[in-house]
């Protein structure tokens, strides 16, 4: 979802004319332009909902262990699926003018020609960098993405 808000985010900030990034990474997203499957899980009862979002794995067991604390968090949570799962995508005119990093775990559900179509919403330069991993890969490879990230931002 952070790609997603990152997108739209970039656009805002070109709308109002405000000092722009120079690079841009992003992970675990398709390209936005991509028409995806429309589901409903944010609809879902309480437990069908949290068994989809296990599923999907990335949720701590204390969370899933602990009503009060999952009482706290299941809205902010359905709240992203909501978010996600009826986003409509709007194509612009103007593609993202700064260079751009799509950070990719190889064992994600998203295929190469979905994370490669990212480079038609780019006109800097364009890399992806893969990593064993499915969609949270980037629990297993902090220190990895720290040095892409870091080496980037240096140049």
């Amino acid at each position: 979802m952070g790609s997603l808000l990152a997108y739209e985010l970039y656009y805002k900030i070109y709308n109002e004319n405000a000092k722009m990034p120079k690079h841009m990474f992003f992970s675990g997203y398709k390209a936005p332009g991509i028409i995806r499957e429309r589901e409903n899980t944010y609809t879902l009862p309480d437990y069908d909902f949290m068994k989809k979002v296990v599923e999907l794995g990335g949720t701590p067991d204390e969370l899933m262990n602990n009503q009060e604390l999952l009482q706290i968090f299941l809205p902010i949570i359905r709240s992203d699926f909501k978010i996600l799962e009826t986003y409509n995508y709007k194509e612009r005119e103007e593609k993202i003018q700064c260079d751009v990093s799509i950070l990719n775990g190889r064992q994600d559900s998203i295929n190469l020609k979905e994370i490669l179509a990212w480079e038609n919403h780019v006109c800097g330069d364009f890399k992806v960098h893969n990593f064993e991993g499915n969609h949270f890969f980037i629990n297993t490879n902090v220190e990895n993405i720290t040095k892409i990230i870091s080496n980037t931002l240096v140049k």
